[in-house]
């Protein structure tokens, strides 16, 4: 599952900024506030376009979101079968 994460990195929540950059650290080694003395590279200096080149999705992440979909759409499913069959019955008892 391609996820394009464009939208993410240009949203304003800081919440979900601190993902981002954390998403960075992790991925790229890279450093939030670099020291005059370490060589690791600014987490600001990794370009948008490498992030979304690298971006990878954990696998268990992928099957939990389509697992859930799968139950919803099914629960859906259900109950409009249960509201047609109930609306249908109504119909006949009140003939």
């Amino acid at each position: 599952m391609k996820l394009n994460v464009s939208f993410f990195l240009q949203t304003p929540d800081l919440k979900l900024q601190e993902l981002i950059e954390e998403y960075k650290e992790e991925m790229y080694g890279c450093v939030l506030s670099p020291l005059a003395d370490t060589p690791l590279m600014s987490c600001d200096s990794v370009p948008k376009a490498e992030i979304e080149l690298r971006f990878q999705q954990d696998p268990h992440v992928s099957f939990v979101v389509k697992a859930v979909s799968a139950l919803t759409a099914a629960f859906r499913y259900l109950t409009f079968n249960f509201d047609l069959h109930f609306s249908i019955l109504l119909l006949h008892l009140n003939t």
